[in-house]
């Protein structure tokens, strides 16, 4: 899926410098925080929560909050499913509820994850922004934080700083398989580079992409 108005995701853990990029980003670009796009159709979050509930009864321990999780998923989708005004900065997306849900289980079922995914993938980001930041350095912004909601920064420093190095394992696993369900593409960012240049790296990732739906899009208007 091209978007003229493309989508842009960003992953990354907790620290790793995600929402500091994307204020660096233009100002009249909307994001996930200022809009409030209307709610999918019923029959379209149905079959969200039929895509994701063999995942979610898999997941190992089972938690009171999951059915609220279960709904944000669905809720999310209309992010990527409703038309912007200009391309739409996420910030923390559809991977990152994912992440979100998989962080501290035991086990799940790869294969209904694998569903869930491809489920999803035909509306996925049209750009994909994977900030590549150590746990280490992720942890020590952590610590220096001041506010904040993640339930890694809650924890003691040891059990936060393990918890970074899972985190960081669990955003691979989830690339790899939309890497092989979705048409999107994926930028990858250092952790190390200053925000400016990681900034220009996405305006000049989502140029690219805009010039190519514009192209296509013209193919269709004369074919």
């Amino acid at each position: 899926m091209l978007r003229a108005n493309p989508v842009i995701e960003f992953v990354g853990l907790p620290g790793a410098g995600k929402s500091t990029i994307t204020r660096a980003l233009p100002a009249h670009w909307p994001t996930s925080r200022n809009t409030d796009p209307a709610p999918l159709p019923l029959p379209r979050r149905l079959a969200v929560y039929r895509a994701a509930l063999p995942f979610m009864l898999s997941l190992r321990p089972l938690e009171t909050m999951d059915a609220r999780r279960l709904t944000r998923l669905a809720a999310e989708l209309r992010f990527y499913e409703r038309e912007a005004a200009g391309p739409l900065v996420i910030d923390q997306g559809m991977i990152q509820k994912l992440w979100s849900l998989l962080l501290d289980r035991r086990s799940h079922d790869p294969a209904a994850l694998d569903r869930l995914v491809a489920a999803l993938a035909p509306t996925a980001a049209d750009l994909i922004v994977c900030l590549n930041t150590p746990p280490a350095l992720a942890a020590e912004r952590l610590i220096a934080r001041n506010g904040g909601n993640s339930r890694l920064q809650k924890r003691p420093e040891d059990e936060m700083r393990q918890g970074l190095v899972s985190g960081q394992a669990l955003y691979g696993m989830l690339m790899d398989l939309y890497r092989h369900h979705s048409a999107g593409r994926v930028l990858e960012l250092s952790g190390h580079d200053p925000v400016e240049v990681s900034a220009a790296k996405v305006m000049a990732a989502v140029s690219e992409i805009r010039q190519a739906a514009a192209k296509r899009q013209g193919k269709h208007g004369n074919g």
